[in-house]
């Protein structure tokens, strides 16, 4: 018995609407009728039911159409329903199924093959929507600790940049940042110069080698500090000057374009990449690429937490 299920029940016939009342309303069901598709569809969208008995044999709207358009509709999509009908035949249930039926029961039903059956999928319908609620509450506590976290980034950010006038510390702190919330090998910070015609590395962070080094003396990620990149005659650069708008590669070899990126500093082997502009005073004054080694899908929100670090 389960005394939170509400179950609609749609039949043109009174009698037929009284007797499952008494044969339901006894294991403590909360019950609700509708004598006709239409206001089945009215009551169904109120109440979002645990189960719907639904019988196909009515004037007007028939339960085909009531379940089809149930179905149709994105709230009551998986609101399991039983239809109830007199025929007894295969084209009748492959009817049903197609157009969404969960269960049959043939008139005259056996009254205790009924209540099995009821109380069946609204336990089943419970569970699942306790399994639903149990999910967004763990992505909605989930949600609540990054938050936390990006919090905690960007006051780290924010209060090195008012604690120093050294231009240089607050773009390496931001790049540490990044590659530490991010789980990074690289960042990188380039800076356009006063006659905007290159840029230049001005803060890196290059995590410890994680593959062989590729040569004797040399690391996986070598430094490209003070190295600059024309900005006329390479596209990306030019793009961002231009667009002033973030640069998402989830895939180099899929967007050989972006490739581009990885010549910037000199690097070869990064999978991903997202390069977001810094703008001063909604002016193009540099940019902060994130790197990675294996293929990675940068989110709204990791765009979002990125962006508010180079604004910052």
């Amino acid at each position: 018995m389960n005394h939170a299920s509400t179950i609609l029940i749609v039949d043109d016939d009174a009698v037929e609407r009284e007797t499952l009342r008494a044969l339901l309303m006894e294991r403590g069901y909360n019950l609700a009728f509708a004598p006709n598709g239409a206001e089945a569809l009215e009551k169904a969208a109120t109440l979002v039911p645990d189960l719907i008995l639904l019988d196909v044999m009515m004037p007007g709207m028939d339960g085909f159409e009531v379940c089809q358009r149930l179905r149709a509709d994105p709230l009551l999509a998986e609101v399991p329903i039983i239809m109830v009908t007199a025929l007894d035949d295969q084209s009748t249930r492959l009817r049903g199924l197609e157009v969404g039926a969960d269960d049959f029961l043939t008139k005259p039903y056996d009254h205790l093959e009924l209540r099995a059956r009821v109380q069946t999928i609204t336990r089943l319908n419970r569970y699942h929507r306790l399994l639903v609620e149990r999910t967004q509450r763990q992505q909605a506590e989930e949600e609540i600790r990054r938050r936390d976290l990006e919090m905690a980034l960007l006051n780290h950010v924010i209060t090195t940049a008012a604690s120093t006038l050294d231009a240089r510390k607050i773009l390496q702190v931001s790049c540490e940042v990044l590659a530490h919330f991010f789980d990074l090998p690289r960042t990188t910070v380039l800076l356009l110069n006063e006659e905007q015609t290159y840029l230049s590395v001005a803060a890196e962070y290059r995590s410890p080698p994680v593959r062989p080094a590729v040569g004797p003396g040399q690391t996986a990620y070598p430094s490209a500090l003070g190295r600059a990149i024309p900005l006329a005659g390479t596209p990306l650069t030019e793009d961002l000057f231009q667009r002033k708008i973030p640069l998402v590669a989830p895939d180099m070899q899929a967007a050989p374009r972006l490739s581009l990126v990885c010549a910037l500093t000199g690097e070869r082997g990064f999978a991903s990449v997202l390069v977001l502009p810094i703008l001063i005073r909604d002016q193009f004054a540099g940019a902060i690429e994130l790197d990675a080694v294996e293929r990675r899908e940068f989110s709204e929100q990791d765009l979002a937490l990125a962006q508010s670090v180079a604004t910052a």
